[in-house]
């Protein structure tokens, strides 16, 4: 009888020290890690060994990378050196941060990538920024497409034009469709012609439809 209380006594103890060992955080540390795997799996760092054109560079394994949500001027276009020398000077012969939206690549076959500096600056919004790059984002990836058109669209555009304070972008009347206000089409628009709006859904609820060209 003694014996089986001393057996039984040691068994309580092997288990309470099991369950005192136990790692309460474990779970949770490994799900901190699997979800920072998960947030960092979208960006991966590159070397930029060429400059193609003001939305375009070209990294070290030959790869081009196409930088979403901006549209820069064509070779032989006007202000296609202005854009693309500013690149240069941003990106050229650093390591920079790429960071994936939705899409792999484009028809082209180039990546489709938001670039980051070392120190945090966002270069495809630098671009637009400094006036070497227009917004312009294509569904599904348009993830920083609202801050590139605020960035882009100043509201000393559309007043400009003739529109009030507040005015985001116009329509033209003819043919019912709508700009935005840093658009060169915008500018084109004859007074007889032009609407103002102060959002996307004033427009649509309009019947105007976003311009395919800017």
């Amino acid at each position: 009888m003694k014996i089986s209380i001393i057996f039984l006594i040691s068994i309580l103890i092997l288990i309470s020290s099991c369950s005192f060992n136990e790692n309460p955080q474990g779970n949770l540390a490994l799900d901190l890690k699997e979800e920072s795997s998960i947030n960092n799996s979208t960006k991966e760092t590159a070397f930029v060994i060429a400059v193609i054109d003001g939305d375009t560079i070209k990294i070290k394994n030959n790869q081009k990378v196409r930088l979403i949500g901006i549209n820069t001027p064509e070779k032989g276009k006007k202000y296609y050196k202005e854009a693309t020398d500013y690149l240069k000077s941003l990106v050229l012969n650093k390591e920079v941060i790429l960071e994936k939206d939705i899409s792999e690549t484009d028809r082209f076959g180039r990546l489709l990538r938001y670039v980051y500096l070392k120190d945090g600056t966002f270069v495809n919004l630098e671009m637009i920024k400094n006036g070497h790059a227009a917004a312009k984002s294509f569904k599904p990836d348009i993830k920083y497409d609202s801050i590139f058109r605020e960035a882009s669209n100043p509201i000393n555009n559309c007043v400009n034009l003739g529109c009030p304070q507040g005015t985001k972008l116009v329509g033209n009347k003819n043919s019912l469709v709508y700009h935005y206000c840093y658009c060169t089409y915008a500018d084109r628009i004859s007074k007889e012609n032009l609407i103002c709006f102060s959002s996307v859904e004033e427009a649509q609820n309009l019947d105007y439809k976003e311009t395919k060209i800017c």
